[in-house]
């Protein structure tokens, strides 16, 4: 890290005093600093989520700063190192989570840290971006113009908000009326909501996660990370019961004004009751509550589970928006095609949803660090 240090500072143009480098230990303070006072840092910027991946996925965090000469944090771009015998050793910001990408005061800083990035991608198959929002038209203007074969934009998954409206009724209001008649329905069914952060609370949410994971044939994250993320995040279990029986429970990361819909998971001989319209609808009034502004629903594709999932959560949401992937690759032949992965995707999952629930738990966690 020395050496890549030297080397960054060596090639990576300075203006206005700034120095781009990978990040110290005794830079966290001002990493920290730098988030509570950047409007758009996201939950996946934290030093938890760092500490998830590198914990339990077995990803080197390379986490880029841009120091000024008062040493004040003025820009970030958190990067993984990972390795796989799948997707190869690349540079991916962030891993196994929607978004992460650059955050920076001025769209010179954000040049900068790219700039660093790519010197660095040189020694990778590639350097992936997830950046909500997009990174800003000049920038890809300059990479389009200066990386002609080498830098792809891909965009095929769409991520989906739920925004609250000035009250409780007017967005009960605005609600799509089919799932309005849901959440009467699963209320008139006398389900019980209950939101918390303990042990029980995570075997009860692990057990019903596993069984989504299944039907999904997607592989389980291990639930040590939800453990571990209970302990250092502002995160929660909300769950949905009929009578004493769990029927639904969703895993929720709360930041700034923004709830964060993680995964979930179902008994799905109980769904004809309407279980999960009851949970995001006390979600929504959870956030009322607690002064937040808005669900993150996440993301989803038309290509995956024929396109149900983005139907569902179309019929939900007022505001969608593109996840923008951004890709360099020294050899353009080493430039991911999203679209083909998740046509890949769909095959391994029709023999993963095979599988029983003990052999998924077992499996998961060799084979999830193969993808991110």
């Amino acid at each position: 890290d020395f050496h890549l240090t030297r080397f960054l500072k060596a090639n990576v143009p300075i203006h206005n005093m700034l120095e781009v480098r990978l990040m110290k230990e005794s830079d966290h303070t001002k990493y920290g600093l730098f988030l509570k006072n950047h409007p758009d840092s996201l939950f996946e910027h934290s030093l938890a989520v760092r500490d998830l991946i590198q914990k339990h996925f077995k990803f080197t965090p390379k986490y880029l700063v841009a120091i000024d000469d008062m040493l004040k944090i003025q820009g970030i771009l958190p990067l993984f190192e990972a390795k796989s015998f799948v997707e190869g050793k690349r540079l991916v910001s962030i891993p196994f989570f929607p978004f992460g990408g650059i955050l920076a005061d001025t769209v010179e800083i954000k040049k900068q840290l790219i700039d660093a990035a790519i010197k660095m991608a040189d020694d990778y198959l590639f350097l992936e971006i997830r950046q909500r929002g997009g990174l800003n038209s000049e920038i890809e203007t300059s990479l389009k113009d200066q990386y002609p074969e080498n830098f792809a934009k891909q965009t095929p998954i769409t991520d989906f908000f739920i925004d609250f409206h000035q009250s409780l009724e007017d967005t009960w209001s605005n609600l799509h009326p089919e799932i309005r008649k849901h959440i009467k329905k699963a209320t008139n069914n006398n389900l019980k909501f209950e939101i918390k952060n303990d042990n029980e609370s995570l075997e009860i949410y692990y057990d019903l996660y596993l069984n989504t994971r299944k039907k999904r044939g997607v592989p389980a994250w291990p639930k040590a990370i939800f453990s571990q993320a209970l302990k250092t995040t502002n995160s929660k279990i909300a769950i949905i019961y009929k009578d004493d029986q769990a029927i639904v429970a969703g895993f929720f990361h709360f930041h700034g004004k923004e709830i964060l819909y993680g995964f979930s998971g179902a008994d799905y001989s109980k769904l004809h009751l309407r279980p999960y319209f009851l949970l995001v609808w006390k979600m929504i009034q959870y956030g009322f509550k607690h002064g937040y502004t808005h669900i993150d629903y996440g993301g989803s594709s038309k290509q995956l589970n024929d396109g149900k999932l983005t139907e569902y959560k179309e019929r939900w949401c007022n505001r969608e928006e593109e996840i923008p992937y951004y890709y360099y690759a020294k050899n353009p032949k080493n430039l991911p095609n999203l679209d083909s992965s998740l046509s890949m995707y769909k095959l391994y999952g029709k023999v993963w949803s095979k599988l029983p629930k003990s052999v998924i738990n077992l499996i998961s966690p060799p084979i999830i660090r193969q993808f991110s």
